[in-house]
């Protein structure tokens, strides 16, 4: 018996969102690739919200259902499931212009010189 390498279950993820900006960045990225991957989660706007509220736990599944009771899109629409967390949780564009100015200024060449360079480029085009 052969399993389709695309198509995986909705409760797949392997990490939760518990309101950290790092983690949400994460989320947000395997939400896109696993949209590109699974051909079934691409077409439906329900289980795609279902994909991203399994990874809510602690303090923003407690928002998520309280947000829900107050706007049901939510539940049918990703776009305005995915921007209410960037809102919440998400940091600005200015304060990770700050972060991302003073990594810059500390950073330390400690390895090669491609891969400090790389890491300089990142930097550099995140301020652009």
């Amino acid at each position: 018996m052969t399993s389709d390498a695309r198509t995986t279950s909705v409760d797949g993820l392997d990490f939760k969102f518990t309101g950290k900006t790092e983690e949400l960045d994460r989320l947000l990225m395997d939400f896109r690739l696993k949209k590109v991957r699974d051909p079934n989660l691409r077409g439906d706007r329900e289980a795609q919200c279902a994909y991203l509220a399994t990874a809510f736990t602690g303090k923003v599944m407690t928002w998520f259902i309280a947000a829900v009771e107050h706007d049901a899109t939510l539940l049918t629409n990703p776009e305005v499931l995915v921007a209410k967390p960037q809102a919440t949780y998400g940091e600005t564009k200015k304060v990770q212009d700050a972060k991302d100015q003073a990594k810059i200024t500390q950073i330390k060449h400690t390895t090669t010189v491609q891969a400090f360079a790389a890491e300089f480029e990142v930097l550099a085009e995140q301020l652009c």
